[in-house]
């Protein structure tokens, strides 16, 4: 195998959709579903499991990754427009050696999911509060940082990065050697 390949699976693991590089899948997601990502081997790579969230560029520890598409009371940590209708474009490639080398957020992940032990950057807790997404270890990488985004019914959406939020409209000095700057 020379690409990455892109499969969508049912709660049954029954395919129903698959291709090398992309996909375009264009029906709606059911409960159950999983996005699965296979590469050929451990590297650096650009996925995009959904238009709505983009391109991120991750470390695949193992050849493949599965991400359960959210629903309900987890679907609240995406962007509202994430995994909805009935139009998806997916896509998975090798990075290139620019990319990896470019300054970036080393942590960020917006694909990160519980249970995740294969893409990386990865975020864990020892204990997700009664399981709500609100308070999902993938909120303090998802890239999300506008202060005004917690709780059900922002414009963005709940519990990202809760440590940025609380400290929003302060002087950052998480890091006293470099100059204090507005967050």
């Amino acid at each position: 195998m020379n690409e990455c390949k892109i499969s969508i699976q049912n709660a049954q693991g029954e395919t129903r959709a698959e291709r090398g590089g992309h996909l375009v899948f264009a029906e709606s997601y059911n409960p159950g579903d999983r996005i699965v990502l296979t590469v050929p081997a451990p590297g650096y790579y650009i996925i995009q499991l959904d238009d709505a969230m983009g391109e991120e560029l991750v470390y695949m520890k193992e050849t493949t990754f599965a991400l359960e598409v959210p629903f309900g009371e987890q679907h609240v940590s995406y962007s509202p427009r994430a995994f909805v209708g009935e139009m998806h474009y997916l896509a998975a490639r090798a990075a290139r050696a620019h990319e990896i080398t470019a300054p970036r957020n080393l942590a960020r992940n917006i694909y990160d999911c519980h249970g995740n032990a294969s893409c990386f950057p990865h975020a864990w807790a020892n204990v997700e509060t009664r399981g709500e997404s609100v308070f999902a270890a993938r909120n303090a990488i998802d890239g999300i940082i506008c202060p005004e985004s917690h709780g059900e019914n922002t414009p963005t959406k709940a519990g990202a990065s809760t440590a940025i939020r609380r400290h929003a409209g302060r002087w950052n000095s998480a890091a006293p050697s470099r100059p204090k700057r507005w967050c």
